[in-house]
């Protein structure tokens, strides 16, 4: 009993170790890059600090990169679904239902590992960031109530995990809007709350009258846009979206994480670096998958 117990306490330590080893590399790496972020890179970061989720408007200067990306995904079908794991019928990944193996030519990749976009999330982790996955959602109308991720809950695998949502469609309240609950991301007053919830054999889930017995739905961002907006949200945070009424919704997602972050990657190399790949890009990719992994 002492030994296990000895065993697992320095496994830990050993982790926290690591942990804290690979987050100052990457703070160091972050520093000795000297990528300045412009007064709008500052506003969504400063957006991120404060409340968890920062959504700008076609101001990045992606617009080409977004028309490029809106006439590519138009011509994506669904595809199988995958058995096991967490079914949402009402999500297919258009992509790959599983690994996506990553083109750096390819329009998705290329939006995902944007310098601009980069330097956003490694500025809110205070270090280089890696970009553990990213796929093309489309959400679709079911016949039921919500479920899964339509309900709030919060994102496993960090303390802090940022997600990217460049929408494809316009975004409305009928087609799947996104809901956030300000600050209650790792910087947020709400971090630590856990609000009652139902375990769906993946997940705890939160519905709204749930979220009403300890929040304030003043905090309940409801997020809508035009095609072309961007969403930076910390998913460790409590969210939800895509319950889809009517018509349907189709963004590219993108997750960012620290390099602590111990999940799996969801992306798998195929095709060499650029060479002329900036310092960013290449962290962003030295976790995923190689090969045939």
């Amino acid at each position: 009993m002492k030994c296990t117990y000895l065993l697992r306490r320095t496994a830990h330590t050993v982790q926290t170790l690591r942990d804290r080893l690979l987050q100052t590399r990457a703070f160091l790496a972050w520093k000795s890059s000297q990528n300045k972020l412009n007064d709008l890179q500052q506003r969504i970061v400063s957006d991120l600090d404060r409340d968890g989720i920062a959504i700008n408007v076609s101001e990045l200067g992606l617009d080409a990169q977004f028309q490029e990306l809106c006439e590519h995904s138009s011509l994506l079908k669904p595809l199988p679904k995958k058995t096991g794991g967490i079914m949402k019928p009402f999500l297919h990944k258009l992509l790959s239902e599983n690994v996506v193996d990553h083109d750096p030519e390819s329009i998705y990749g290329r939006v995902c590992l944007d310098s601009r976009l980069l330097e956003i999330a490694s500025a809110y982790f205070r270090g280089l960031c890696s970009l553990s996955e990213y796929n093309m959602w489309l959400n679709v109308p079911i016949d039921d109530s919500a479920q899964s991720s339509q309900l709030w809950h919060r994102d496993p695998g960090d303390i802090c995990l940022l997600k990217m949502f460049g929408l494809v469609t316009d975004l409305t309240p009928s087609n799947g809007s996104f809901h956030y609950l300000r600050g209650s991301h790792w910087r947020g007053p709400h971090a630590r709350l856990t609000a009652p919830s139902t375990h769906d054999g993946f997940s705890s889930r939160s519905n709204d009258e749930q979220m009403r017995q300890l929040t304030d739905e003043r905090d309940w961002i409801h997020v809508t846009g035009p095609r072309g907006t961007i969403i930076f949200a910390d998913t460790r945070g409590y969210h939800k979206g895509g319950l889809v009424q009517s018509d349907h919704r189709l963004l590219l997602a993108a997750m960012y994480t620290r390099w602590m972050y111990t999940g799996e990657s969801m992306l798998r190399q195929t095709t060499p670096l650029a060479d002329d790949a900036s310092v960013d890009q290449e962290w962003a990719l030295r976790a995923i998958r190689r090969g045939e992994e």
